[in-house]
């Protein structure tokens, strides 16, 4: 594991010169849609999973932006420490279909940011909004405690793994709140989809 996480961190550093590239934390409670979300972002469609077994680390390229996300189910934070990863962001998914698992997501909440207290931008993704009786984002934020746990940047979003609803809308408040603290900020544009995201990976 040792050397197959060196090898992955060496490659999602490599090819920054041009690009603002931001190491993303994605977490939440298994079986929650984290894994979708990220194949979503990268292809653009939907892919029926197995859950994530070990460390899986992807990159989806943005013209002026890329996002490297780690996800894991095991104890992150222990592993990539001794490699010194500087992540920048959080991406924290929650199953909307499933109130009963919420307490639960609340308590990995609240370790993850004890974990990653530099992390500066946390991005709440409330998913699976295309079930039936899922829960609004008024109620999940309310049930994650996110007013008493969260000192940074927060933003929560219903999105779909299935149908994309929701994901670029979450994704291009993150990499803005990201750009803002770095001072680079993100073009002005009066349009409805944010400059990085008017291209997206095919």
């Amino acid at each position: 594991m040792g050397s197959a996480l060196s090898s992955a961190i060496q490659s999602s550093l490599s090819m920054c010169c041009s690009k603002n590239v931001y190491q993303i934390r994605v977490a939440g409670p298994a079986q929650a849609g984290k894994t979708s979300i990220i194949k979503w972002m990268k292809y653009r469609q939907f892919f029926k999973l197995t859950p994530t077994e070990g460390l899986e680390v992807d990159r989806v390229d943005y013209p002026d932006t890329a996002l490297v996300m780690w996800d894991t189910r095991q104890h992150f934070e222990d592993m990539v420490r001794p490699h010194h990863l500087d992540i920048r962001g959080i991406i924290y998914v929650v199953d909307s279909s499933d109130p009963g698992r919420l307490r639960i997501a609340t308590r990995a909440l609240d370790r993850l940011l004890r974990d990653l207290p530099d992390a500066g931008v946390l991005l709440v993704f409330a998913a699976k909004q295309d079930r039936p009786g899922a829960m609004p984002v008024a109620d999940i934020q309310h049930q994650l405690q996110l007013q008493q746990l969260v000192d940074k940047e927060c933003g929560v979003f219903a999105c779909s793994a299935k149908t994309g609803e929701g994901i670029d809308e979450g994704i291009a408040w993150l990499v803005r709140q990201l750009r803002q603290q770095d001072g680079t900020g993100c073009c002005s544009s009066d349009q409805a989809i944010p400059c990085f995201l008017q291209q997206v990976p095919s």
